[in-house]
C-alpha cells in the first residue's frame, strides 16, 4: 500500500470518528432540547422575577392595600368579606402574597404547569391564604370560561404587553368585571371602572 493511500485511510478514519462524535453530539442535544430549553427558560424566569419581584415590593405593598377596602358585588363573597380577583400573566405568583386573606383567585397563564406550581408543598405557605377558584390557560384574549361581571379586580403586570391581542384583552376584562370593578395595571396605577366608561391602561384608552 502506497503512502498516499495510508494518508488517505488515517485521514479518512481519523474524520470519520470525528463525525461519528458530531452526529452522537446532535443526536443527544436534540433528545435533550426540550428539557434544556425547559431549565434555561425556568432559570431566567426565576431569576428575573426575583429581581423584578424585590425592585417592586414596596410600591405593590402600597398599591396593593386599597384591596383590603373593596366589597365584593357577589353577595356570597361580601357576606364572607372576601373578594374575587383574576390575575392575567400569574408567572411565579409574586402578587399573590398581597392578596387580602380568603380572596378567590383565578389565574390566567401560559405555564400549563401553573396549578402543580401553585398546589405545590413547598409553595403552601405562600398561597394558602387564597381559595384557587379556576386556572386558565392564555393571555387573557379570550376568557370565555368566565361569567360576565363576576370578577371583582382584575391585575396584570408586564402581561399585557405581550397578549396576542390587547384589544381583545381589555374588551374581555371590561366583560368580565363587576359593574363597579377595578382594573390594576403595570404602571402601578389604579383606575375604577364603571359600565359605559373607559379602562385606562398603561395611557391607552380602550372603549
Amino acid at each position: 500500500m502506497s503512502s498516499g493511500d495510508l494518508w488517505l485511510r488515517d485521514t479518512a478514519t481519523s474524520y470519520g470518528q470525528i463525525i461519528i462524535l458530531l452526529f452522537l453530539i446532535i443526536f443527544v442535544i436534540n433528545r435533550k432540547w426540550k428539557k434544556l430549553c425547559e431549565r434555561v427558560y425556568k432559570a431566567h424566569l426565576v431569576g428575573f422575577e426575583l429581581e423584578c419581584a424585590e425592585l417592586a415590593f414596596p410600591y405593590k405593598r402600597e398599591l396593593f392595600k386599597i384591596l383590603r377596602k373593596i366589597v365584593s358585588d357577589d353577595e356570597i363573597l361580601r357576606s364572607l368579606g372576601c373578594i374575587r380577583v383574576l390575575e392575567i400573566g400569574v408567572k411565579t405568583g409574586d402578587n399573590i402574597q398581597f392578596y387580602p386573606e380568603g380572596t378567590h383567585f383565578i389565574g390566567v397563564d401560559w405555564n400549563i404547569k401553573l396549578a402543580d406550581y401553585l398546589v405545590d408543598t413547598n409553595h403552601s405557605w405562600e398561597f394558602g391564604h387564597i381559595v384557587l377558584e379556576r386556572l386558565i390557560v392564555g393571555d387573557g384574549s379570550n376568557l370565555k370560561e368566565i361569567p360576565s361581571g363576576c370578577i371583582d379586580v382584575v391585575v396584570s403586570t408586564r402581561s399585557l404587553c405581550s397578549a396576542k391581542s390587547p384589544r381583545l384583552a381589555f374588551s374581555e376584562i371590561r366583560r368580565v368585571l363587576a359593574p363597579v370593578g377595578n382594573a390594576l395595571d403595570d404602571i402601578f396605577s389604579w383606575s375604577t371602572y364603571q359600565k359605559q366608561k373607559l379602562i385606562w391602561y398603561a395611557g391607552y384608552k380602550y372603549y
